[in-house]
């Protein structure tokens, strides 16, 4: 519910990208977010060099970076609402889907265009529409 909040928000977003994610909230969103550290690195566009630096510094996230975590934590926190579990949303985020032309949802986060499909096929299903 929290992050719901957060979500609705809109000034509030765009604060958190301003300032930067800090290490700790990137903790918390990737305590839910199933995705390996590697994995983090490719969708930030950074080294998992950098990405274990971040994690023993106490520097925020530039915006760029802090701006894609919010997008995949937004995609996670609408995934796990209309699946109801991580299980379930880490399935269907891995499995190749007929309406990404094959692809899996995952491999569309790297960009804000397909973040925005991906939200969009969530919406989808939380309303019954299967493609």
């Amino acid at each position: 519910q929290v992050l719901g909040d957060f979500f609705a928000d809109t000034f509030a977003v765009m604060g958190v990208i301003k300032d930067g994610i800090t290490q700790e909230l990137f903790n918390l969103i990737r305590a839910w977010v199933p995705f390996s550290e590697e994995s983090w690195a490719d969708l930030l566009g950074i080294s998992a060099k950098s990405l274990q630096r971040y994690a023993k510094s106490s520097t925020p996230f530039k915006k760029l970076q802090s701006e894609k975590i919010i997008e995949i934590a937004e995609v996670a926190y609408l995934g796990l609402d209309v699946f109801g579990d991580k299980h379930r949303f880490w399935l269907w985020l891995e499995a190749p889907s007929f309406a990404f032309g094959g692809l899996k949802p995952v491999d569309l986060l790297g960009d804000s265009y397909g973040k925005e499909l991906v939200l969009s096929a969530l919406v989808r299903l939380d309303h019954g529409i299967f493609i």
